[in-house]
């Protein structure tokens, strides 16, 4: 070895390895949550280490670990979020989710374009306040079974946010004709719509559903056993481009229509589990639980 020339030390430890530049992008980034959140329990720089990489997530499922997570944990890991997150599935947080939780998420995730809130039964309408207010490019948006749902926040949604085209309120118990009413002339871009088990939604709801949503690809109507097969006729007349249609419990609507839908090129589903229903279109890329 020449003089004054300097050995290179080799990292001691993991943790010792570029974290910007090498642990989050080529390690953490191919964990999913529940991995990320065993590792975070080594020790306090592992800790650290995954709430950074946490904070710059785009992509974020709860899916594996809702009924897992401790809401103070929830609190502690994802209360500083970078600005980049785009994807953000909480359905299986609805135990526990309260604003007071969620709201430091979304006030820090401007870009946040697609968000599942189903059976999140614990929040109120800030929620949908903050989305209105900081989330502007948001184009995908589950709240099935959220009974605070309200006909006034969802049409300052649609005011608001004029590239939604992903709803779904099922099983909310307000939502009804007079509610289609007043959001759904707000809602021209609107290419699947999930409405089913709200058992006051009828024919004249899809009529209504036919005159503004033109471009509506995917509809579910499970459950709203008031609906006939002229209101499915005139959704099939006025938005040509339907390719799905859930009518699992709509006793209105004979095998006859059914199979003249099916011959047009639309798919027909029933007795199916909404849960296993692929009509709502995402937005984000094939994802792991957790993407950076």
């Amino acid at each position: 070895m020449a003089y004054g020339e300097q050995v290179q030390k080799s990292p001691k430890s993991l943790l010792d390895l570029p974290w910007d530049d090498i642990l989050i992008p080529h390690v953490l980034s191919h964990l999913s949550l529940l991995q990320l959140l065993h590792f975070q329990a080594v020790s306090q720089g592992f800790c650290m280490l995954v709430k950074k990489a946490l904070s710059a997530s785009t992509h974020l499922d709860f899916s594996e670990v809702g009924t897992l997570m401790e809401p103070a944990k929830f609190e502690e890991l994802f209360s500083t979020p970078s600005g980049g997150l785009q994807c953000l599935h909480l359905s299986a947080c609805g135990l526990w989710l309260t604003d007071h939780l969620l709201l430091p998420l979304l006030l820090g995730s401007p870009r946040l374009d697609t968000i599942d809130l189903s059976g999140c039964r614990a929040l109120s309408t800030r929620v949908l306040q903050v989305l209105i207010t900081h989330c502007p490019k948001l184009r995908s948006l589950r709240l099935a079974d959220c009974p605070w749902v309200d006909i006034a926040s969802m049409n300052a949604i649609f005011l608001s946010a004029k590239n939604l085209q992903v709803f779904d309120v099922a099983d909310c118990q307000d939502v009804s004709d007079h509610w289609l009413a007043v959001i759904l002339p707000h809602a021209q871009s609107l290419i699947s719509l999930r409405l089913a088990s709200n058992y006051c939604i009828t024919t004249l709801g899809l009529e209504l559903l036919a005159k503004y949503c033109g471009a509506l690809e995917h509809l579910d109507v499970a459950g709203c056993f008031r609906i006939t097969e002229h209101g499915i006729r005139i959704v099939k007349e006025y938005c040509p481009a339907l390719k799905f249609l859930c009518v699992d419990g709509c006793p209105g609507i004979s095998e006859a229509e059914l199979h003249r839908l099916q011959t047009d090129g639309v798919e027909i589903c029933r007795n199916t589990s909404p849960h296993d229903l692929l009509f709502i279109r995402d937005f984000s890329q094939p994802m792991l639980n957790l993407q950076i």
